[in-house]
């Protein structure tokens, strides 16, 4: 994170408490292109969830509440938006009020001294109804004006009479000078605890909230509203750049562990494919998407509010809770289970940051062509063929684990995925596992695809330098990554000795040769980075590159495998017996 020397919270030593309500509210079915835009393949519908916020000021004993989602008999609503959810065919359930969820808690709500809205749409406005009179309810700015009176008074009220008849209706305004963060601001309780930020665009008096959880030093929860709807639109930003690496990974079932950060690039909105080779760090540094037209009152005051928000997110000290994050509900305690004021050391910021990405894993994975030349990748179909087991007579058998899944020409990805291959967790070579038992990796076969139609290829080296071509994402290899390492490494094997016996494994039509050159592109990279990570442990290089040809037949993928395994138990012959687990 960037640190942001313009944003200027004031000091304060008044926290509040803070709770994080899940109003069971889930939402589903509206198209992603009513808020925000572009549409990014595979993320077009809207699956979330509506929080709701309890906030508790320790030395008065007043309790608010911030949001209440969507009321339970949301058939209820005014008839103007019934008909829109029915006439969208969206999804609406409600397993329960934020009252009772309250009173199942333990909470009197009798306690409950306002309801704050940050705006008057359906699916953050709840039932007032269902609490005492006695609690107030607070609106932002204009919303007297423009929405009073409710349904069924005025038939095209988004709001009931009922939300506000027989409290008593706040209308806040924001005319004190204070400022925070570029927001006009509001001190709730003129103690520094909890501020009413001023965030139009989205709709008419939409107001953010700024929860300080703790003291020295000072940390505090954004409450978001809807000033967006997707993580997307404010991450990543110039204070919260893209990392070159996610961990960690919002895209487990690609990237068990961790994912490079360059994998996003290529879909984003700013993206130029007709200049990947001089692409810029835009992609990196500014949000995936814009709000929408649709999506606002006002788009360009929605955007500059957006653009705040993201400043208050570059910060380390500042969590942002959006009020629909639906990646957000998997990491944070809910109430009635604690107080969201540790967060910071829970770590709910790192864990959820990047979480959102994983709405884009099918634009990620569409784009993950297997070869840049080729619309197929052999060698993709030879490594699920090849059998999981070797048997042998009078020998021990060989266990293979497969990675399992193809590996993108993005150079960034490499370099993470090559630690990652002997780092010995099972889980990478099958996602889910949850074994601790530690792999004891014996012998590591890459296989690749060259441009000959019949000749297999055994790599004998691997070099540093040279690797001149942009990967898928435009970018280029980042030569201090390889910065110290040797200029070139051989494998362990004697190579020749090996195809020897692979070749006597075989029919006599199968050509086996061995070679010095792997390409000076990935498949020679990962070659080396391999044979690197084994150098620097001064471990015995028991790597082999495996190039195979490009003709894909069924002839020639079982060929294929026939190759792989022989060259598998040629190299297990050929171990040092300390390497023979």
């Amino acid at each position: 994170m960037v640190a942001n020397t313009d944003l200027i919270i004031p000091e304060s030593t008044s926290a509040v408490n803070i709770h994080i309500i899940n109003s069971t509210t889930r939402i589903k079915g509206i198209p992603t292109t009513v808020f925000m835009e572009p549409e990014i393949t595979g993320h077009s519908i809207i699956d979330c969830p509506a929080f709701s916020f309890l906030i508790e000021h320790p030395s008065t004993d007043v309790k608010l509440l911030f949001d209440l989602g969507v009321r339970k008999d949301w058939e209820n609503l005014p008839a103007r938006m019934t008909d829109r959810i029915k006439e969208g065919r969206w999804s609406v359930t409600v397993e329960k009020g934020v009252a009772d969820i309250l009173k199942d808690g333990g909470v009197n709500l009798d306690s409950i001294n306002a309801i704050i809205w940050s705006h008057f749409h359906w699916d953050h406005t709840g039932d007032p109804s269902t609490f005492p009179h006695s609690t107030d309810l607070v609106v932002g700015p204009g919303f007297k004006d423009a929405l009073l009176p409710g349904y069924p008074a005025n038939q095209d009220s988004p709001i009931r009479e009922s939300d506000y008849a027989g409290r008593t209706l706040r209308e806040i305004s924001f005319d004190s000078g204070l400022q925070i963060g570029g927001y006009r601001a509001l001190d709730y309780f003129d103690d520094g605890s909890f501020y009413l930020l001023d965030s139009p665009g989205h709709a008419v008096g939409h107001m953010c909230a700024l929860a300080r959880t703790s003291t020295s030093p000072s940390t505090f929860i954004f409450l978001g509203g809807d000033c967006a709807h997707h993580c997307g639109q404010f991450r990543p930003s110039a204070s919260l750049p893209l990392p070159s690496t996610l961990s960690p990974s919002p895209l487990p079932h690609l990237h068990p562990t961790t994912c490079p950060g360059s994998l996003f690039i290529p879909i984003h909105r700013l993206y130029d494919p007709a200049n990947r080779a001089h692409a810029t760090d835009t992609p990196t540094s500014d949000p995936f998407y814009l709000v929408s037209a649709q999506g606002a009152e006002d788009v360009t005051e929605a955007r500059a509010s957006i653009k705040k928000l993201s400043n208050f997110d570059g910060r380390e000290d500042v969590l942002v809770m959006i009020a629909h994050d639906e990646h957000m509900l998997e990491i944070v305690r809910c109430f009635p289970e604690g107080k969201a004021n540790g967060w910071k050391e829970a770590g709910w910021k790192e864990k959820g940051m990047w979480r959102f990405l994983a709405d884009l894993e099918p634009a990620v994975a569409e784009r993950e062509e297997p070869y840049r030349e080729y619309s197929y990748n052999n060698s993709s179909d030879i490594r699920d063929d090849i059998p999981t087991n070797i048997t042998r007579k009078g020998k021990p058998a060989i266990n293979i684990l497969k990675y399992p899944r193809d590996i993108n020409c993005i150079y960034a990805e490499l370099l993470a995925l090559a630690p990652e291959l002997w780092s010995g967790k099972r889980s990478v070579y099958e996602p889910g596992s949850r074994s601790e038992k530690m792999l004891e990796i014996d012998l590591m076969i890459h296989i690749g695809m060259h441009p000959d139609d019949e000749d297999f290829f055994l790599e004998t080296r691997a070099r540093r330098e040279r690797y001149e071509l942009p990967g898928d994402d435009g970018k280029y290899l980042n030569r201090d990554a390889l910065k110290g390492l040797p200029e070139r490494l051989g494998v362990g094997f004697d190579i020749e000795h090996v195809a020897a016996n692979v070749r006597r494994a075989l029919p006599v039509d199968t050509s086996v040769k061995t070679s010095n050159d792997a390409g000076l592109y990935f498949c020679e990279l990962i070659s080396y980075l391999s044979l690197s990570i084994l150098d620097g442990k001064n471990e015995f290089g028991r790597v082999v590159f495996l190039h195979v040809p490009k003709l894909k037949t069924a002839e020639t993928i079982e060929r294929g495998v026939k190759v792989a395994v022989a060259l598998i138990t040629a190299c297990v012959d050929s171990l040092p017996g300390d390497y023979k687990h």
